[in-house]
């Protein structure tokens, strides 16, 4: 790859980061002399206790853990985040034969929104942490989860769909309390601590930065 030439990012970091084979991998092995790996154990060795504890992966798969965690943020300082994501993701599962989106629309008019005709085609600007979305805290956090799984749906196209944790809705017609109750229990539990470190440390030093041209979705 020509430094004239993109390279776009679908996955998450953390599997760029793993793939000795990937552009940004290298370059990081190449900007840190003494090696990624020395670099990130001695960042580990260093580091304080985990602000929210690890579980098991057989109790909540913990990518999927940190996509909903992503999600949560979104909708704690933004009441209606773009869910291009999502869309995406319910594409991919229609593909596979795993049909989701009538479901979707109703988790999405739980949170008090509506699913966009279309993407958005403009660049959200960041001014600052707003409200956030008022919806309950459990049906909110379970509609993260479930937009977690969207989102590898869409990172990793139908044949992840299938296998996944939606695969399971092949064939049938899936409501909005199905993917709601996708979120397993630890998962929630997991949801739960990050909204509080979100809410007691990160938001506040949010609401310092504004004016931050992001695409949110």
């Amino acid at each position: 790859m020509s430094a004239s030439q993109p390279y776009f990012i679908q996955g998450p970091l953390t599997a760029e980061i793993a793939n000795i084979r990937s552009p940004v991998r290298q370059f990081l092995d190449e900007l840190c002399s003494s090696g990624l790996r020395d670099i990130q154990r001695r960042y580990r060795e260093k580091a304080s206790e985990l602000a929210v504890p690890s579980v098991p992966r057989s109790d909540a798969d913990p990518g999927t853990v940190g996509t909903a965690a992503d999600w949560l943020l979104r909708f704690l300082v933004d009441s209606e985040p773009e869910l291009d994501l999502v869309m995406t993701g319910a594409a991919a599962c229609a593909r596979a034969g795993v049909r989701v989106l009538p479901a979707l629309a109703e988790v999405v008019r739980a949170l008090g929104m509506s699913l966009p005709s279309r993407p958005a085609e403009h660049v959200r600007v960041f001014t600052g942490p707003t409200g956030g979305n008022n919806a309950d805290a459990v049906v909110l956090a379970r509609s993260c989860w479930a937009f977690a799984l969207l989102t590898e749906a869409y990172r990793g196209g139908p044949m992840v769909a299938a296998a996944g944790p939606l695969g399971q809705f092949r064939g049938a017609a899936a409501t909005g309390d199905d993917l709601l109750g996708l979120a397993p229990p630890a998962g929630l539990d997991q949801l739960a601590g990050f909204r509080h470190v979100f809410n007691a440390t990160l938001i506040p030093q949010l609401a310092t930065r504004t004016a931050l041209s992001v695409k949110l979705a």
